[in-house]
């Protein structure tokens, strides 16, 4: 990303996945995701989190035609933690009030609590497996960009986080740009430049919406040369990079090369998912906002039973 903002003439083409552009926001999810998941009164176990995964899975799987624990674009799922918390005398595969509000938090992403400008988005329902990692000693990134390049305090903590002034602060001192979220890339396209983005929908470390955000405001800032030279592809059920539900490997090198090479646009690119037995399942990937849809008839692991088609009500 920093190279098509600030040296569009380095490369021809770019494949840019799952990208931590908007750093300071990111970095301010992440330790609130660990400030929340590490309080006793809060936080959530592994098997929890499994069990809201499944939950939201359950809610909102065949809401796009096709029952096989991938949600098409989870933005269409109104999953409520709240299903999930305990009843009177519970105490096992629930959880608490405040654990619900924990899962809702995180849901709503970061918010200025002065402004209530939503900062970074938070993760749609389906990927709660990959919080974990927050945990300490799992993934201490967040922490340790707060603690040591930040406040510089050996003492800090994500508990004494300010999401106004601390944010406000991080932005001043990031005089390296790490924060990369400058839209206007129309001398990377003039020069013939293409960009392909794609994110993992169930991503739960960089939430996906972040991405559509910075596509989106792209399409706004570099003209029309923006539509032609740069394509997001959004991956169901697909985790950080690689791994989750979804189909999560596919050939980026290739398709990039490809449209520098030979102009070929990606309109649909095949990913794939190892099934038991040696079987594998394949799903087009769809240039968003487009999404896959099963045309009816034929096998469910072939991608040549979907076609790609605006989604409803969008």
């Amino acid at each position: 990303m920093k190279e098509a903002q600030r040296f569009p003439g380095d490369y021809d083409g770019i494949s840019a996945g799952a990208p931590a552009n908007n750093w300071v926001p990111l970095m301010a999810y992440a330790a609130k995701v660990q400030r929340l998941l590490t309080d006793p009164a809060t936080g959530l176990t592994q098997p929890q989190l499994t069990l809201l995964k499944e939950a939201a899975i359950a809610a909102c799987d065949a809401r796009d035609g096709v029952t096989d624990r991938v949600i098409e674009d989870p933005r269409s799922c109104a999953f409520d933690p709240s299903t999930l918390q305990c009843k009177a005398g519970d105490s096992a595969n629930c959880l608490t009030a405040p654990q619900v509000e924990t899962v809702r938090s995180i849901y709503a992403g970061v918010v200025n609590p002065r402004t209530r400008e939503t900062l970074m988005p938070g993760p749609p329902p389906a990927g709660e497996l990959l919080w974990f990692a927050y945990r300490p000693n799992a993934f201490p990134i967040g922490v340790n960009y707060w603690r040591d390049l930040v406040k510089r305090d050996a003492n800090w903590n994500p508990a004494s986080l300010d999401f106004d002034a601390d944010i406000a602060r991080a932005r001043e001192l990031d005089t390296a740009e790490m924060t990369t979220t400058n839209s206007d890339l129309k001398d990377f396209f003039a020069r013939g430049g293409k960009l392909l983005l794609w994110h993992g929908w169930t991503d739960g470390l960089i939430p996906a919406q972040n991405s559509i955000t910075y596509y989106e405001s792209v399409l706004v800032t570099s003209g029309a040369e923006a539509k032609t030279s740069m394509r997001l592809f959004m991956l169901p059920g697909v985790d950080h990079c690689n791994g989750g539900e979804g189909t999560y490997r596919m050939d980026a090198l290739s398709v990039i090369d490809a449209w520098v090479e030979s102009g070929q646009a990606p309109e649909r690119i095949v990913a794939q998912r190892p099934l038991q037995g040696g079987a594998q399942r394949t799903r087009p990937l769809c240039p968003y906002p487009r999404v896959a849809r099963y045309r009816g008839q034929g096998s469910t692991d072939d991608e040549r039973n979907f076609e790609c088609r605006a989604p409803a009500g969008r």
